[in-house]
């Protein structure tokens, strides 16, 4: 059976438009031709924060979503995540740090804010 509900999960439904945007502007990833798995982890992860997992959904054994283990730290972001995409993760997880109903959720956003802001300003 598939569901037809909706796939945002309810804390997002009840924010504003605009932060609301500013997540699904992140959840895309970089325009980059080589794989950039620290950033494709930590989208996957937003993902999974603010999308119900639609494998799970349809019945499929498995579920899609990933979480991020505890000890995960991303390699500083290279020349390759540009300015541009840098802005729409780091507004993500400020949304996500803000206004996520559960602690651990917004301390890992926190942390992923700090560490990608912080390596910006080296790059």
């Amino acid at each position: 059976m598939i569901n037809t509900g909706v796939v945002l999960k309810p804390w997002v439904i009840g924010l504003p438009w605009r932060s609301q945007s500013t997540l699904f502007s992140a959840l895309r990833g970089p325009d980059v031709d080589e794989r950039m798995e620290d950033v494709q982890l930590v989208v996957r992860w937003i993902r999974g924060v603010v999308q119900n997992d639609a494998c799970v959904a349809e019945g499929r054994a498995e579920a899609c979503t990933y979480m991020l283990p505890e000890w995960f730290i991303p390699a500083p972001p290279d020349s390759k995540l540009n300015r541009h995409y840098r802005s729409h993760l780091l507004a993500a997880l400020n949304v996500i740090r803000s206004h996520h109903p559960v602690q651990s959720v917004q301390s890992t956003a926190e942390n992923l804010f700090r560490h990608i802001e912080r390596n910006a300003t080296s790059s």
